[in-house]
C-alpha cells in the first residue's frame, strides 16, 4: 500500500535520514565528507531550502530541511 501524499505548504519543516546499510560507513574519506557538504550548500541555493539541523557520523546523516518554495516536492524529487 502507498503512503499517502505529503502535505506541501511553503516553510513545511521535513526530517531527513540517510544510513548505512546495517550501520555500516557512509563516507570512506574526508574527501567523502566534503564532497557531501558541497552537494548540500548547491542543493541549498538552488531550490531555496534552510538546513535548521545537521548531524552528521560517518554511518548516519541527519537534519531538518525548510523549503521556501511553492513546488518543492516536485522540483526536488526528480533531482536526476
Amino acid at each position: 500500500m502507498a503512503r499517502p501524499l505529503r502535505i506541501e505548504y511553503e516553510g513545511a519543516v521535513y526530517h531527513v535520514t540517510a544510513r548505512g546499510n546495517e550501520r555500516n560507513k557512509i563516507f570512506f574519506s574526508t574527501t567523502d565528507y566534503d564532497k557531501f557538504l558541497q552537494y548540500l550548500k548547491e542543493t541549498k541555493k538552488k531550490y531555496n531550502i534552510q538546513i535548521q539541523g545537521l548531524r552528521v557520523r560517518v554511518w548516519v546523516i541527519l537534519y531538518l530541511l525548510e523549503h521556501r518554495c511553492k513546488n518543492f516536492q516536485t522540483e526536488i524529487l526528480f533531482i536526476s
